[in-house]
């Protein structure tokens, strides 16, 4: 079971966004904690993951490990250097650049890793590129979620 939601909201209040989704996910109040890389978790589940870009937030929520990312898709200095640094090969065109970015920063926000210190053979896991599916507001942004071996269900995705 999966909820992705995307809002326009300050960057102060997105720990009141969190806790107000993860409220609606799980049904009462939960404890956010830090693992001991840094990242945030919920003492007995859910699993969830929280991206900024610009003036929107993106919030996942599952049963399993998940990540999101969200970036607003800009010129990059020296792009075809860093897809190469980051990825082994060099992206020309910035859409398929920002793809391959928030895929990866997804994956890395659902194992716990940094984007830098993730390690060239993948655990199994899925991701998926929401950019499709985001509204007409959200031109110009690239969004991806990865999760622990399943697909999100697009079902469950929300934006406000």
């Amino acid at each position: 079971m999966y909820q992705i939601v995307i809002k326009q909201g300050d960057l102060q209040d997105r720990q009141r966004h969190l806790r107000a989704v993860l409220r609606e996910f799980v049904g009462t109040k939960v404890e956010i904690t830090r693992s001991v890389n840094g990242k945030p978790f919920c003492r007995g589940g859910p699993y969830f993951s929280l991206s900024h870009s610009g003036s929107w937030l993106a919030i996942v929520v599952s049963s399993v490990q998940v990540g999101i990312d969200i970036e607003v898709m800009r010129p990059i200095r020296h792009q075809k250097k860093m897809s190469q640094r980051l990825f082994g090969t060099e992206f020309s065109a910035i859409e398929d650049f920002f793809d391959a970015f928030t895929r990866k920063e997804a994956m890395t926000k659902a194992f716990g890793f940094k984007l830098r210190s993730y390690p060239v053979s993948y655990p199994p896991c899925q991701v998926l590129s929401l950019a499709m599916y985001l509204p007409p507001a959200l031109r110009g942004f690239w969004c991806a979620v990865g999760t622990a071996g399943h697909k999100p269900l697009l079902s469950s995705f929300h934006s406000h």
